[in-house]
C-alpha cells in the first residue's frame, strides 16, 4: 500500500478503536453504579429518598420529635417525667439539621411552663450545638 492509502486507513481504525474503548468505560461505569444503588422492590432508589430516610429515623413515629433531643431534654430537665412533647421542626442545612422542639415540664418550682430549644444535629443524630 502507498503511504496515501494508508494514512486514511489508519484514521478510520484508530477512530473505531478509541470509540469502542470509550463506550466500554461507559458501560463498566453504568454498571458499577448501577450495583451501588440499593434496589427495594424492584425500584431504583434513588440517593435523596436514602437520605431522607435516614434523616426520618432520627425522629418519633408516634409524636415526631427529635429522639436523641428527647433524651437529652430528660436528662436536663428539674423533673423529667414531666416532660410532654408539642411540636417539633426541622430545617435540613446539607451537614446539619436545626431542630427546633417546643415542650411542657415543670420548672425548680414545680410550674408547667412552656419551654422551646434549637439544636444543631449531625445527620447520626448526634447534637452538636445546643442554642435554647
Amino acid at each position: 500500500m502507498t503511504q496515501s492509502r494508508l494514512k486514511p486507513t489508519l484514521i478510520g481504525v484508530s477512530f473505531i478503536v478509541v470509540v469502542k474503548l470509550w463506550f466500554n468505560i461507559q458501560r463498566s461505569m453504568d454498571e458499577r453504579d448501577r450495583k451501588n444503588i440499593p434496589r427495594y422492590t424492584g425500584v431504583v432508589v434513588r440517593p435523596m429518598m436514602l437520605r431522607q430516610d435516614s434523616i426520618d429515623q432520627l425522629f418519633s413515629k408516634v409524636d415526631g420529635s427529635h429522639i436523641v433531643l428527647t433524651k437529652y431534654l430528660k436528662e436536663t430537665l428539674n423533673d423529667p417525667d414531666s416532660y410532654e412533647h408539642v411540636t417539633t421542626e426541622y430545617k435540613d442545612l446539607g451537614k446539619v439539621l436545626v431542630v427546633v422542639t417546643t415542650y411542657r415540664a415543670k420548672n425548680a418550682s414545680g410550674e408547667k411552663v412552656l419551654s422551646s430549644i434549637t439544636v444543631k444535629s449531625d445527620l447520626k443524630g448526634n447534637i452538636k450545638v445546643v442554642t435554647e
